[in-house]
């Protein structure tokens, strides 16, 4: 593999941050100028690198001395799109990413079995399994946001190392 490009080095740079807990959710990144003199690349790589994030959901950019690029509390959708383009584009079948659903799931209901967690998905799982439910409200339950953010808030409180990764609690 080659060397890194400037804005994949700034991306691996602002991703260790994130790592180590020097940035976090509601930071506000240094201006772009700063950011290119710290990093020693042009404001184009600088740019690049921005808008790579932005793209993945990870920070919102609004112009202006006030607003700036700010690290996002909800992840965008950009998960949703690449998983739909692979699938257009016969990198990967509608079957695996079922599997792969399936085995983070059920991986997700074991920790939470283990550890005696459960209660943000009880209420959920009661309204999906209600047979009057109408389809397209079960598909909107269904959807990782409103699932996503039960399974892992209740894995958080079940593993301690997930703590980086906790979302907000689902909305009642």
């Amino acid at each position: 593999m080659g060397q890194l490009r400037a804005h994949e080095q700034i991306l691996e740079s602002l991703r260790a941050q994130i790592d180590d807990g020097s940035l976090g959710v509601g930071d506000r990144l240094p201006a772009e100028r700063e950011l290119a003199a710290r990093f020693g690349a042009s404001r184009t790589s600088v740019r690049e690198a921005i808008r790579v994030l932005e793209v993945m959901g990870i920070v919102s950019v609004r112009r202006g001395a006030e607003h700036g690029v700010t690290l996002r509390r909800e992840p965008g959708n950009a998960f949703s799109t690449i998983v739909g383009l692979l699938v257009g584009l016969d990198h990967v079948s509608v079957h695996d990413i079922i599997e792969f659903r399936v085995i983070v799931e059920s991986g997700a209901a074991r920790a939470l079995a283990a550890n005696g967690g459960g209660e943000a998905l009880g209420p959920l799982l009661d309204r999906m399994e209600d047979p009057a439910l109408p389809q397209t409200e079960f598909h909107v339950l269904d959807a990782p946001g409103e699932w996503g953010r039960a399974v892992a808030a209740e894995l958080v409180h079940a593993t301690p190392w997930l703590e980086v990764y906790r979302l907000p609690p689902a909305p009642r």
